[in-house]
């Protein structure tokens, strides 16, 4: 099984720097991970890093939120310093529904976030559990892993600063499994063979 380095090592990192005057939110689970490509196309499975689409999104900051993307699928404006300035507060809203819907039990915010927390928290957070699996990858002699994961996030969210390029939205997609793997993390398992 690649490393979750040589899995991620293709995603293109950005930094989105928030201007407008609302604020990013946190939680208990601060990485949220993303498909908005499998949102779109109404293709609900649970997906991993692995998968083609894959948006990780990580807040640092009320004003800073650090992104690895998957940029052979989306397409993006951005600084030559790859980082893309937010203005829009409906943006920031946007991407708080994604934090929110990825908390497990608490979402931390700044005071002047208050009122968002009131008006806003309780209608977007949808119904989440832990999925452990019944799968067992392993052996006697490298030891044994038991798959466990979080649901993964399937609300629609509108980020017109990420744009999923025409050609995926018709590829296939297998109707009984996770979904396509990016090109990068199939070679990275024929390495590790």
């Amino acid at each position: 099984m690649p490393s979750i380095t040589n899995i991620m090592s293709d995603l293109t990192p950005i930094l989105l720097r928030n201007t407008s005057n609302w604020q990013f939110i946190t939680s208990d689970c601060p990485v949220t991970i993303y498909n908005q490509l499998f949102a779109n196309r109404n293709y609900i499975r649970n997906y991993g890093y692995g998968q083609i689409g894959i948006q990780c999104f990580l807040p640092i900051s009320p004003r800073l939120c650090l992104v690895l993307i998957d940029s052979a699928v989306y397409s993006f404006n951005c600084d030559e310093y790859l980082v893309i300035t937010i203005n829009e507060p409906d943006q920031i809203i946007e991407l708080n529904k994604l934090f929110v819907n990825n908390a497990r039990r608490a979402i931390y915010f700044n005071n002047s976030e208050k009122q968002w927390k009131i008006e806003k928290i309780a209608k977007l957070k949808k119904s989440r559990s832990n999925n452990f699996g019944n799968k067992v990858f392993g052996n006697e002699k490298q030891g044994y892993l038991i798959l466990h994961s979080k649901v993964s996030v399937h609300c629609k969210v509108k980020l017109p600063k990420f744009n999923i390029k025409p050609e995926f939205m018709s590829i296939p997609f297998p109707p009984h499994a996770a979904g396509p793997i990016r090109p990068t993390v199939i070679l990275a398992e024929d390495e590790d063979k």
